[in-house]
Protein backbone atom coordinates (compact mmCIF):
# COMPACT_ATOMS: atom_id res chain seq x y z
CA UNK A 1 0.00 0.00 0.00
CA UNK A 2 1.31 3.07 -0.88
CA UNK A 3 0.30 6.16 1.75
CA UNK A 4 0.66 9.68 0.45
CA UNK A 5 1.10 13.24 2.54
CA UNK A 6 0.14 16.68 1.37
CA UNK A 7 1.61 20.09 2.44
CA UNK A 8 3.85 18.64 5.36
CA UNK A 9 7.35 17.19 4.97
CA UNK A 10 7.89 13.72 7.01
CA UNK A 11 10.07 10.51 6.90
CA UNK A 12 9.22 7.34 7.94
CA UNK A 13 10.94 4.92 10.48
CA UNK A 14 9.15 1.40 11.20
CA UNK A 15 6.76 2.00 12.71
CA UNK A 16 6.81 5.64 13.16
CA UNK A 17 6.10 8.68 10.58
CA UNK A 18 7.69 11.47 11.71
CA UNK A 19 5.73 14.80 10.18
CA UNK A 20 6.92 18.54 10.23
CA UNK A 21 4.06 20.90 8.89
CA UNK A 22 4.68 23.19 6.19
CA UNK A 23 3.67 26.23 8.43
CA UNK A 24 6.07 24.81 11.19
CA UNK A 25 6.62 27.30 14.04
CA UNK A 26 8.64 30.36 14.50
CA UNK A 27 9.16 30.61 17.86
CA UNK A 28 13.20 29.85 19.13
CA UNK A 29 13.40 27.31 22.35
CA UNK A 30 12.86 28.76 25.22
CA UNK A 31 10.39 31.79 24.41
CA UNK A 32 6.94 31.39 26.21
CA UNK A 33 4.68 30.50 23.39
CA UNK A 34 7.19 27.66 22.05
CA UNK A 35 5.20 24.71 20.09
CA UNK A 36 6.18 21.52 19.11
CA UNK A 37 8.02 21.78 16.13
CA UNK A 38 6.19 18.31 14.40
CA UNK A 39 4.67 15.14 15.88
CA UNK A 40 4.83 11.19 14.99
CA UNK A 41 2.68 8.33 14.63
CA UNK A 42 2.30 4.90 14.34
CA UNK A 43 1.80 3.99 10.83
CA UNK A 44 0.50 0.40 11.38
CA UNK A 45 -2.14 2.16 13.53
CA UNK A 46 -2.53 5.43 12.74
CA UNK A 47 -2.69 6.71 16.27
CA UNK A 48 -0.63 9.53 17.43
CA UNK A 49 2.45 8.56 19.17
CA UNK A 50 4.82 11.51 20.53
CA UNK A 51 5.50 15.66 19.39
CA UNK A 52 8.77 16.43 17.77
CA UNK A 53 10.45 18.94 20.03
CA UNK A 54 11.44 22.43 19.05
CA UNK A 55 14.87 22.52 16.81
CA UNK A 56 17.56 24.67 18.33
CA UNK A 57 16.92 27.27 15.80
CA UNK A 58 13.60 28.01 13.85
CA UNK A 59 13.68 27.78 10.37
CA UNK A 60 11.40 29.45 7.62
CA UNK A 61 11.48 26.77 5.47
CA UNK A 62 13.76 23.35 5.97
CA UNK A 63 13.93 20.17 4.10
CA UNK A 64 13.67 16.85 6.11
CA UNK A 65 16.19 13.72 5.72
CA UNK A 66 15.86 10.36 7.61
CA UNK A 67 19.23 9.33 6.76
CA UNK A 68 21.66 6.56 8.92
CA UNK A 69 18.71 6.26 11.95
CA UNK A 70 18.22 9.86 12.34
CA UNK A 71 16.33 12.71 11.42
CA UNK A 72 18.45 15.59 9.76
CA UNK A 73 16.84 19.44 9.19
CA UNK A 74 18.23 21.98 6.80
CA UNK A 75 17.64 25.05 6.06
CA UNK A 76 16.86 25.54 2.63
CA UNK A 77 19.00 27.96 0.39
CA UNK A 78 15.89 30.63 -0.91
CA UNK A 79 15.65 32.25 2.62
CA UNK A 80 18.92 32.53 3.63
CA UNK A 81 18.78 36.23 4.66
CA UNK A 82 16.30 34.97 7.31
CA UNK A 83 18.25 31.56 8.10
CA UNK A 84 19.48 31.41 12.01
CA UNK A 85 22.53 28.95 12.74
CA UNK A 86 22.32 26.03 13.28
CA UNK A 87 20.90 25.94 9.54
CA UNK A 88 21.68 22.06 9.73
CA UNK A 89 20.26 20.37 12.26
CA UNK A 90 20.08 15.90 13.31
CA UNK A 91 17.55 14.65 15.53
CA UNK A 92 18.67 11.41 17.87
CA UNK A 93 14.66 10.18 18.27
CA UNK A 94 16.24 7.75 21.24
CA UNK A 95 17.89 10.59 23.10
CA UNK A 96 14.67 12.95 22.45
CA UNK A 97 16.97 15.92 21.39
CA UNK A 98 18.31 18.37 18.58
CA UNK A 99 22.02 18.17 17.97
CA UNK A 100 23.87 20.89 16.42
CA UNK A 101 25.53 20.18 12.87
CA UNK A 102 28.42 21.56 10.93
CA UNK A 103 26.49 25.03 8.99
CA UNK A 104 25.16 24.24 5.63
CA UNK A 105 27.90 26.42 3.37
CA UNK A 106 26.68 26.95 0.41
CA UNK A 107 24.45 29.81 1.03
CA UNK A 108 26.54 32.33 -0.53
CA UNK A 109 27.48 30.28 -3.59
CA UNK A 110 23.96 29.21 -4.50
CA UNK A 111 22.24 32.93 -4.30
CA UNK A 112 18.60 33.35 -2.47
CA UNK A 113 16.48 31.54 -5.46
CA UNK A 114 17.84 28.43 -5.23
CA UNK A 115 16.15 25.72 -3.22
CA UNK A 116 16.67 22.51 -2.12
CA UNK A 117 14.52 19.80 -4.69
CA UNK A 118 15.26 16.33 -3.73
CA UNK A 119 18.00 14.18 -1.69
CA UNK A 120 19.56 10.66 -1.77
CA UNK A 121 20.88 8.36 0.88
CA UNK A 122 23.29 6.02 -0.11
CA UNK A 123 27.10 4.97 0.88
CA UNK A 124 27.68 7.15 4.18
CA UNK A 125 26.21 10.19 2.31
CA UNK A 126 23.78 12.40 1.79
CA UNK A 127 22.89 13.89 -1.88
CA UNK A 128 20.92 17.12 -1.95
CA UNK A 129 19.12 18.42 -5.42
CA UNK A 130 19.52 21.89 -5.70
CA UNK A 131 17.54 23.97 -8.41
CA UNK A 132 17.06 27.82 -8.80
CA UNK A 133 14.96 30.05 -10.42
CA UNK A 134 16.91 29.84 -13.84
CA UNK A 135 16.41 26.00 -14.08
CA UNK A 136 20.41 25.65 -12.98
CA UNK A 137 21.02 22.78 -10.95
CA UNK A 138 23.79 21.82 -8.65
CA UNK A 139 24.11 18.71 -6.23
CA UNK A 140 26.03 18.47 -2.55
CA UNK A 141 27.21 15.52 -0.78
CA UNK A 142 27.18 15.61 3.19
CA UNK A 143 29.35 12.99 4.13
CA UNK A 144 27.47 11.60 7.70
CA UNK A 145 30.82 10.26 9.42
CA UNK A 146 33.04 12.71 8.25
CA UNK A 147 30.60 15.55 9.22
CA UNK A 148 31.59 17.24 6.17
CA UNK A 149 29.82 19.09 3.11
CA UNK A 150 31.13 19.26 -0.16
CA UNK A 151 30.44 20.07 -3.84
CA UNK A 152 29.57 17.34 -6.22
CA UNK A 153 31.23 17.56 -9.82
CA UNK A 154 29.49 15.79 -13.16
CA UNK A 155 29.73 16.47 -16.69
CA UNK A 156 25.60 17.01 -16.77
CA UNK A 157 24.10 16.87 -13.41
CA UNK A 158 21.81 15.00 -12.52
CA UNK A 159 18.56 17.06 -11.63
CA UNK A 160 16.10 14.95 -9.92
CA UNK A 161 13.11 15.94 -7.07
CA UNK A 162 11.88 13.89 -4.31
CA UNK A 163 13.45 11.04 -2.61
CA UNK A 164 15.91 9.13 -4.96
CA UNK A 165 15.89 5.61 -4.83
CA UNK A 166 19.15 3.50 -4.43
CA UNK A 167 19.30 0.30 -5.97
CA UNK A 168 22.40 -1.43 -5.78
CA UNK A 169 24.95 1.09 -7.65
CA UNK A 170 22.09 2.59 -9.66
CA UNK A 171 20.02 5.55 -8.08
CA UNK A 172 16.69 6.19 -9.15
CA UNK A 173 14.85 9.44 -9.08
CA UNK A 174 12.35 11.88 -10.63
CA UNK A 175 12.97 14.39 -12.88
CA UNK A 176 13.09 17.65 -11.33
CA UNK A 177 11.30 19.28 -14.00
CA UNK A 178 8.89 16.69 -15.92
CA UNK A 179 6.89 14.98 -13.65
CA UNK A 180 6.12 12.08 -15.89
CA UNK A 181 10.32 11.22 -16.48
CA UNK A 182 12.17 8.61 -14.74
CA UNK A 183 15.95 9.35 -14.55
CA UNK A 184 18.80 6.82 -13.69
CA UNK A 185 22.48 7.94 -12.89
CA UNK A 186 25.52 6.81 -10.61
CA UNK A 187 27.68 8.23 -7.80
CA UNK A 188 31.70 7.82 -7.02
CA UNK A 189 33.66 8.74 -4.61
CA UNK A 190 37.55 8.98 -4.90
CA UNK A 191 40.13 9.23 -2.16
CA UNK A 192 42.66 12.26 -2.97
CA UNK A 193 46.06 12.11 -1.08
CA UNK A 194 45.62 14.65 1.22
CA UNK A 195 42.11 12.55 2.85
CA UNK A 196 39.69 14.35 1.06
CA UNK A 197 37.00 12.92 -1.19
CA UNK A 198 35.88 13.91 -3.97
CA UNK A 199 32.31 13.15 -5.31
CA UNK A 200 31.26 13.09 -8.49
CA UNK A 201 27.90 11.81 -10.92
CA UNK A 202 27.77 10.21 -13.78
CA UNK A 203 25.75 11.54 -16.73
CA UNK A 204 22.05 11.02 -16.40
CA UNK A 205 20.06 9.09 -18.64
CA UNK A 206 16.15 8.75 -19.12
CA UNK A 207 14.52 5.29 -18.67
CA UNK A 208 11.72 4.73 -21.54
CA UNK A 209 8.64 3.25 -21.57
CA UNK A 210 6.34 4.37 -18.44
CA UNK A 211 2.76 4.65 -19.20
CA UNK A 212 0.45 6.66 -17.36
CA UNK A 213 -3.30 6.33 -17.61
CA UNK A 214 -4.51 10.07 -16.88
CA UNK A 215 -8.54 11.05 -15.75
CA UNK A 216 -10.94 12.35 -18.22
CA UNK A 217 -10.77 15.86 -16.74
CA UNK A 218 -7.31 17.61 -17.51
CA UNK A 219 -4.69 18.41 -15.28
CA UNK A 220 -3.96 21.91 -14.99
CA UNK A 221 -0.80 23.66 -15.19
CA UNK A 222 0.31 23.06 -11.70
CA UNK A 223 1.58 19.22 -11.09
CA UNK A 224 3.72 17.40 -9.20
CA UNK A 225 4.69 13.50 -8.96
CA UNK A 226 6.34 11.04 -6.73
CA UNK A 227 8.81 7.94 -6.39
CA UNK A 228 7.84 5.26 -4.74
CA UNK A 229 10.37 2.51 -4.04
CA UNK A 230 7.95 -0.99 -3.64
CA UNK A 231 10.95 -3.53 -3.57
CA UNK A 232 13.97 -4.62 -5.83
CA UNK A 233 13.11 -3.12 -9.15
CA UNK A 234 9.68 -2.82 -8.34
CA UNK A 235 8.32 1.23 -8.21
CA UNK A 236 5.40 3.08 -8.34
CA UNK A 237 4.95 6.78 -9.41
CA UNK A 238 2.27 9.01 -8.53
CA UNK A 239 0.91 12.35 -10.24
CA UNK A 240 -1.83 14.77 -9.59
CA UNK A 241 -2.74 18.05 -10.47
CA UNK A 242 -4.59 20.74 -9.99
CA UNK A 243 -8.10 20.70 -10.67
CA UNK A 244 -8.77 22.17 -14.33
CA UNK A 245 -10.46 25.69 -14.02
CA UNK A 246 -13.36 24.49 -11.06
CA UNK A 247 -13.26 27.33 -8.49
CA UNK A 248 -14.44 25.14 -5.67
CA UNK A 249 -13.28 21.23 -6.34
CA UNK A 250 -15.15 18.29 -5.52
CA UNK A 251 -12.85 15.51 -6.82
CA UNK A 252 -8.86 15.83 -7.49
CA UNK A 253 -7.59 12.65 -9.11
CA UNK A 254 -4.67 10.60 -8.56
CA UNK A 255 -2.82 8.66 -11.12
CA UNK A 256 -0.81 5.77 -9.64
CA UNK A 257 1.20 3.68 -11.85
CA UNK A 258 3.16 0.45 -10.93
CA UNK A 259 6.09 -0.35 -13.06
CA UNK A 260 9.34 -2.71 -13.15
CA UNK A 261 13.20 -1.52 -14.24
CA UNK A 262 14.13 -3.70 -16.81
CA UNK A 263 16.71 -4.87 -19.47
CA UNK A 264 15.66 -4.16 -22.31
CA UNK A 265 17.22 -4.71 -26.20
CA UNK A 266 20.92 -3.74 -26.29
CA UNK A 267 20.96 -4.19 -22.30
CA UNK A 268 19.71 -1.36 -21.82
CA UNK A 269 17.66 -0.44 -18.87
CA UNK A 270 14.08 0.52 -19.59
CA UNK A 271 10.34 0.69 -17.88
CA UNK A 272 7.78 -2.38 -18.11
CA UNK A 273 4.54 -1.10 -16.63
CA UNK A 274 2.45 -3.28 -14.75
CA UNK A 275 -0.65 -1.66 -13.76
CA UNK A 276 -1.76 2.56 -14.16
CA UNK A 277 -5.12 3.46 -12.50
CA UNK A 278 -6.82 6.68 -11.48
CA UNK A 279 -8.37 7.49 -8.45
CA UNK A 280 -11.02 10.06 -7.89
CA UNK A 281 -9.94 11.79 -4.13
CA UNK A 282 -12.82 13.88 -2.62
CA UNK A 283 -11.53 17.80 -1.24
CA UNK A 284 -15.21 18.50 -0.17
CA UNK A 285 -14.92 22.11 -1.76
CA UNK A 286 -11.22 22.74 -0.30
CA UNK A 287 -7.79 23.79 -2.00
CA UNK A 288 -6.68 21.28 -4.04
CA UNK A 289 -3.57 19.61 -2.80
CA UNK A 290 0.10 18.95 -4.09
CA UNK A 291 2.11 15.93 -3.20
CA UNK A 292 5.31 16.10 -0.95
CA UNK A 293 5.89 12.76 0.56
CA UNK A 294 4.71 9.61 -0.46
CA UNK A 295 5.79 5.98 0.89
CA UNK A 296 4.83 2.71 1.70
CA UNK A 297 3.63 0.77 4.91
Amino acid sequence: MTILTFKVQGFSTTPKLYIIPQDGYNTTRGAKSCRPLGYSIDTKTGSYCSSLPPSIASKPVGTLVSAYDKLYYVATPWCSSTIKEPSFERYDHDQDLWERMISFPFYHDYGSHTEIIGYAVCYGVILFSLSDSYMNSYVVAFHESRNQWNQVTSTSYASFRGRAVVVGNTIYALHAIMEEVIIAFSFRMDKGEDDGIAYYLSPKFILRGLKIVHPLVSFCELKTGYLVHLRNKDFSHVKTGSPNGEACPVVQYLCITTFQIIVGKGGRSMIKTIHSHVRPVDIKGREWFSLEFCFTA
